[in-house]
């Protein structure tokens, strides 16, 4: 016996899968916007804190330049709260190498000797400088292991080099042999500098960059960082001792005579141009300002000469 459907009962059926349908679109309709919700409160706080960081790191610049605060005082180091830190640095910009020669010759040497420091074989270590003091000079001929415009042409690479002051440090990558420079001391962004005249300020100066110029041990060039940073061997505190003097210096080096008076003229203790960088941390947001400011002992009053943030 065949049975007939009920047209009610299918009625019903059909009626409950759009309930069931309706319910299944609002569930997913209220996800989606809890989740919008949610990513748009996300984004606001994230923007909050940047915006936060960005501002204190700002007044971190302003703290760093003014003239009563000397590296090492407590202002510099701040738990502003709970999840806020800031830290602002107040180095001399002359403590790391200056790529704007005073004396050319002089700075090749001590470049390759910076090289080879860092672990660069000597001759590409040579190749590396010399080829640098060819990119700044004025002249078309090449040194030995230099290279000046035959040499970029040959390959491909024309109208270097610039036979001029670099025009920022990413330049380098450009010049004959930087590569391998790039490659065994990928910081070497933290020893160069485009700011200043080639003389190197024992008041901030690295040990790698004491020992290249000076031409002593690396011990010796700890020895000189040991007494510059005071009772407490830490550097960057308010019992540093920085020297008066390049004699002072001479002393600490352990250098004297001859010695001393080959490489005196490469020497300052102080520098014409300053550092200061303000990094803030606010939760895993990070943000830094850094600029370089012409110091009175660079010439004139106080001045930017560079900023970034990043």
């Amino acid at each position: 016996m065949k049975h007939l459907s009920n047209p009610k009962n299918s009625r019903d059926a059909s009626a409950l899968m759009i309930v069931i349908w309706a319910v299944l679109m609002m569930g997913m309709t209220v996800a989606g916007f809890i989740e919008y919700a949610s990513i748009s409160q996300d984004s606001h706080i994230a923007e909050a804190k940047r915006f936060k960081a960005r501002m204190l790191a700002e007044s971190g610049i302003a703290l760093g330049l003014h003239p009563d605060i000397t590296p090492g005082d407590p202002l510099l180091v701040q738990e502003i709260d709970s999840n806020t830190r800031r830290l602002v640095r107040i180095q001399g910009e002359s403590g790391r190498f200056a790529l704007s020669f005073a004396d050319v010759d002089t700075s090749t040497e001590i470049l390759t000797e910076l090289f080879q420091l860092w672990g660069v074989d000597p001759q590409a270590a040579t190749v590396a400088a010399e080829s640098i003091a060819d990119w700044v000079d004025t002249d078309t001929e090449a040194r030995s292991s230099g290279a000046e415009v035959d040499y970029y042409s040959a390959q491909g690479r024309f109208g270097l080099p610039n036979n001029t002051t670099f025009g920022s440090l990413e330049e380098l990558l450009l010049v004959r042999g930087f590569d391998v420079i790039d490659r065994v001391h990928p910081d070497w962004r933290e020893s160069l500098t485009l700011y200043g005249d080639g003389l190197i300020d024992l008041n901030s100066a690295p040990s790698d960059i004491i020992q290249a110029a000076a031409g002593v041990t690396e011990s010796e060039a700890e020895q000189l960082i040991s007494k510059r940073a005071g009772g407490d061997g830490v550097e960057g505190t308010l019992d540093d001792a920085p020297f008066a003097s390049l004699e002072e210096a001479s002393r600490a080096l352990g250098l004297s005579g001859d010695s001393w008076t080959d490489v005196e003229a490469r020497f300052v203790t102080t520098s014409a141009f300053q550092r200061i960088e303000s990094t803030v941390v606010v939760g895993d947001f990070r943000h830094t300002v850094l600029v370089i400011t012409q110091t009175p002992e660079g010439g004139g009053e106080p001045s930017y000469v560079s900023r970034e943030e990043y």
